[in-house]
């Protein structure tokens, strides 16, 4: 962080209990650029997409490299719901696949079953 000299002192005023205060000294320039940088990497943190930033009315050139930065960002996330939805419908067909599987195999569940009735039918004549 940019230097800043903070000093803490009790403020004393005649019939008011004592408060605690602080006194912020700070060089005019570099105060100008830190609340610019801060506030700029505030709006780039709350900013959903590249196109919420559109419109802030700064064109700097560290603007510009974030905006470019946040479009690449838009980029991935938008590559990243391709795969997502991709793996989506893997996992659909694959559970298609488990649902016939299934009925395949109560198919042969109640077959075993026949010849097992069969089996104890013959077992008994």
């Amino acid at each position: 962080t940019p230097p800043d000299m903070l000093m803490n002192i009790t403020l004393n005023v005649e019939g008011c209990m004592p408060m605690p205060a602080e006194i912020q000294v700070h060089h005019e320039e570099i105060l100008e650029l830190k609340e610019s940088r801060d506030h700029l990497l505030y709006e780039i943190y709350r900013a959903e997409s590249i196109n919420s930033l559109q419109g802030s009315g700064q064109a700097n050139n560290d603007t510009k490299i974030i905006k470019k930065v946040l479009e690449e960002k838009d980029k991935v996330l938008e590559e990243n719901a391709k795969v997502i939805e991709a793996k989506d419908k893997v996992l659909e067909d694959n559970a298609k696949v488990l649902e016939e599987n299934v009925k395949v195999i109560e198919e042969k569940d109640r077959e075993i079953e026949k010849l097992k009735q069969k089996l104890l039918a013959f077992s008994q004549e």
